[in-house]
Parts: structure tokens; C-alpha cells; sequence
């Protein structure tokens, strides 16, 4: 078989093109581990750090991680008391909940969240027993909220953190940030919780395309 003048500039083109080419035709995948941390004592003002929740590194031959994502969500329950001592009503407002914060390994930030609940209490004048209850008082049990929000990573130094054999520890932080506008005395009980997700996103690595030679291509339309 001759090829034709034309076919053969044609087949140069694709040759010079393909030399030093990758493969591209690889669809993506995507992994999810997910850890819930123990629950916490009753939170301070100053941050709790939880256990380590140990995740999965991405570790699968022939794959190649193209992001991360990191999702962190902070669970909260508890109560509130508060009295007021004062001999005139109050309506008290308080804003209950907690602040999570997720960090790298090196302690470089990546997530906070922070759940809270709102609530307005109307107390008369000091009922003469400190005891958050009665008129003048209250203790409000029950109380729950959740917040979550999640981050990607794609650069470079994010993916090898993430990638190789054994597991990453993301720590975690939890601290009381309830207030309040005029309760005379207060207490605020505040349990956590946090859930730590990742989802690697992953594609075949790339493969050096063969390279198409002169002497190859004669012999295929020989």
C-alpha cells in the first residue's frame, strides 16, 4: 500500500503531537472516610482538645489523588440556667453553644464551625432562692445544635499530606463561647461532639503515550 503525499503530512502531524503525550482518558473516583470523636466533658471557655480521630491516608497504587476534601461538623447538647437578683424583671437573652476548630498536623488551620441556639427567657424580680428556678429563675435542659462546613485542598503540599500509607490525625478543638445580656448569675453546660470527614478524589496516574516512529508508522501502512 503508497500513501498518498497528503496522509503522510497528516500522519507526521499526529506523530510530532503524540510524542512525550500522556494518557488522559482515565475517569475520576472518589473515597470517604469518616470519624466521630468521643464526647467531651463540659466545655470551658478555653479550648478542649478531643482524642485523636485517626482517617485513612490515600494509598491505592496506579491512582493519583487531585484533591481533597475536608468536612467538619460540631455537635453540641446541654443546658443553660440563669437567675436574675435584681428586684425588677428582665428579659435575658442568651446565646448558647460552642466553637470548633480543625487543624492541619503542623497546627495550621483549616475549619471552624460554630454551632449555637438562641433564646430569650423572661424572669421576674428575685424570687429570694438562687436556685435557677421559680419565677426569677430558670434552667432550660435539652438544648442541642450542629454546624458543619467543608473545605477543599488541591495544591501540592495538601495532597502529599494526605496521600501514602497509614492514617492522618486532623486535631480538633471545642471551647464554650455561650453569653448572655443580663442574667446576674449563670450557668452554661456545654457537651461536643465533632465528625471529621475526607473525600479524595483520585484518577489513573498518567502513562507516557508510546511514542509513534518513523520506522513504526511505515510498518503499520506498509
Amino acid at each position: 500500500m503508497t500513501l498518498s503525499r497528503s496522509l503522510v503530512v497528516c500522519l507526521a502531524a499526529v506523530v510530532t503531537l503524540s510524542i512525550g503525550s500522556f494518557a488522559t482518558s482515565a475517569r475520576a473516583g472518589t473515597v470517604t472516610y469518616s470519624g466521630t470523636s468521643s464526647l467531651s466533658p463540659y466545655l470551658g471557655a478555653s479550648p478542649y482538645t478531643f482524642p485523636a480521630v485517626n482517617l485513612p491516608k490515600f494509598d491505592d497504587p496506579g491512582q493519583c489523588l487531585t484533591a481533597v476534601c475536608v468536612r467538619l461538623e460540631g455537635q453540641t447538647a446541654g443546658f443553660t440556667g440563669i437567675e436574675n437578683f435584681m428586684n425588677f424583671p428582665k428579659v435575658v437573652t442568651v446565646i448558647w453553644g460552642a466553637k470548633f476548630d480543625l487543624y492541619r498536623p503542623s497546627l495550621s488551620p483549616l475549619l471552624a464551625v460554630t454551632p449555637t441556639t438562641t433564646n430569650s427567657y423572661s424572669l421576674t424580680a428575685y424570687d429570694g432562692i438562687a436556685d435557677y428556678a421559680g419565677t426569677s429563675g430558670i434552667t432550660h435542659t435539652g438544648l442541642a445544635a450542629s454546624a458543619a462546613d467543608s473545605l477543599c485542598l488541591s495544591l501540592p503540599a495538601d495532597l502529599a499530606l494526605f496521600a501514602g500509607p497509614g492514617t492522618i490525625s486532623l486535631p480538633c478543638t471545642a471551647a464554650n463561647i455561650s453569653t448572655h445580656d443580663g442574667a446576674n448569675s449563670w450557668s452554661f453546660g456545654v457537651l461536643a461532639a465533632a465528625i471529621i470527614n475526607v473525600t479524595y478524589t483520585y484518577t489513573p496516574c498518567a502513562t507516557p503515550a508510546k511514542p509513534m516512529t518513523w520506522g513504526r508508522l511505515k510498518t503499520v501502512y506498509r
